[in-house]
């Protein structure tokens, strides 16, 4: 079973995501396979340059992410042939993984916004009010607030997010844990009834 995890910038994601992880879970980051291919001699490297121009290569000749992020973010045309470019292939390693009968979580940060839902069992959304997930990505991230809101911005709005997520999770409420490991105990209780 593959099981989808998403949500908006600083909506908590990575946290759900690791603890689900140390509950000896199988987790799959889509960003870590997206940072692999974009290194030099991956599948991802030659296209991104050829479309972007080597401006956005660092002094090692490696991707700059932050310049190629200040790039898409203030470009809607750029940013979704970036995504055009980058996600095929990071969905074809995720689906040519080896799959067998046990429960995967997959954290896709673009889940709803690059149509990707159909290749889920089940989606979970992360959520938190905005002004948190702005407090967070401000002391995380050195971004300025308009750089924020830029992201916060290409990104599917929370609502639309929540209502077709089937599982939401408040990364704000005090017993979160204990949330999730319901939420786990339910999902592994149903896999076994279903085998």
């Amino acid at each position: 079973m593959r099981i989808g995890i998403t949500g908006g910038i600083g909506t908590g994601k990575s946290y759900v995501v690791n603890y689900i992880k140390s509950k000896g879970f199988k987790v799959i980051y889509a960003d870590h396979i997206a940072s692999s291919l974009m290194l030099k001699g991956h599948s991802n490297y030659l296209n991104i340059i050829s479309n972007f121009g080597s401006s956005i290569l660092g002094n090692d000749g490696e991707i700059d992410k932050i310049k190629l992020r200040h790039i898409v973010f203030k470009d809607e045309d750029k940013r979704r042939l970036l995504n055009s470019i980058t996600h095929p292939n990071i969905m074809k390693q995720i689906l040519d993984s080896s799959w067998d009968d046990d429960i995967y979580f997959i954290e896709v940060p673009l889940l709803y916004e690059e149509h990707l839902d159909k290749y889920f069992d089940a989606i979970w959304v992360v959520d938190c009010r905005e002004e948190v997930q702005l407090k967070r990505v401000l002391e995380r991230n050195n971004l300025s607030e308009a750089e924020v809101f830029d992201i916060i911005r290409c990104q599917m709005p929370r609502k639309d997010k929540m209502n077709r997520a089937d599982i939401v999770i408040n990364s704000e409420q005090t017993n979160i844990n204990k949330y999730i490991d319901e939420l786990l105990y339910s999902l592994e209780k149903r896999v076994r009834n279903e085998k």
